[in-house]
């Protein structure tokens, strides 16, 4: 079990299709993110965010994700980072 955090601050708890064997990167978390390249980070509490690697280089920008800076900002990131668009927050065994 994940956490899709959308741009505009909307959570919504997400199951991978297979269960047992977590979430698929091709099939499942790029068309979560719609993105073509994930960056993962870690987070303080262990947990990893994934994110949109190509995020600022779109055009149009996708949209500043606070929760998701906040997050970043906590586990050590760059005070003047932003992360843009939307993010999947997981425990690390849960991804094949």
């Amino acid at each position: 079990m994940a956490t899709l955090i959308r741009a505009d601050g909307a959570e919504t708890t997400i199951l991978p299709k297979d269960p047992k064997r977590g979430f698929a990167f091709e099939g499942e978390l790029y068309e979560l993110l719609r993105c073509e390249m994930i960056e993962v980070v870690h987070l303080a509490d262990g947990r990893l965010m994934l994110l949109d690697e190509e995020g600022k280089l779109r055009r149009p920008r996708k949209a500043a994700n606070e929760k998701a800076t906040k997050l970043l900002h906590q586990a050590g990131g760059s005070p003047f980072d932003v992360v843009l668009g939307d993010v999947v927050i997981a425990e690390p065994g849960e991804f094949r």
